[in-house]
């Protein structure tokens, strides 16, 4: 099993979270220093990227732990905790989901009027939200 370590929390996000968790590479890439360390996987320079290589170690603990009783995922609990739900509350994720990636394309823009701007807005609609919650 190889892949390089940009394309790592792309394909966990799609397999594992069903695309509704983002994982990112500050988030990913100390992990896979750390399993390296502990000689779970190798890597090397392949044409500009960083490609990881699970080592037999790796293999043996990923052996080990697929033996193990499951534990539920954060995804797995989510899921179950929609099951049934209303077509409004599979809405309402989809909105947030949207709404996070609208913001990220803000921040990436790097103008400091728009984030400000967004930044006013996201806090105005938060109190708005808490309001909604507060109401009997």
């Amino acid at each position: 099993m190889r892949g390089a370590g940009n394309n790592i929390p792309h394909r966990l996000n799609q397999t594992r979270y069903g695309g509704f968790r983002r994982l990112s590479p500050g988030s990913v890439y100390p992990t896979l220093q750390l399993l390296e360390e502990g000689g779970y996987l190798k890597s090397a320079q392949e044409g500009g990227k960083r490609i990881y290589t699970i080592t037999d170690e790796g293999k043996q603990l990923l052996a080990e732990r697929s033996q193990q009783e499951p534990s539920d995922t954060p995804w797995d609990t989510f899921k179950s905790f929609v099951t049934g739900k209303p077509q409004e509350f599979i809405e309402l994720r989809n909105a947030a989901t949207e709404l996070a990636a609208a913001v990220v394309q803000v921040a990436r823009s790097g103008n400091m009027e728009r984030i400000n701007r967004v930044r006013e807005l996201l806090e105005q609609v938060k109190r708005e939200i808490y309001a909604i919650l507060a109401e009997k």
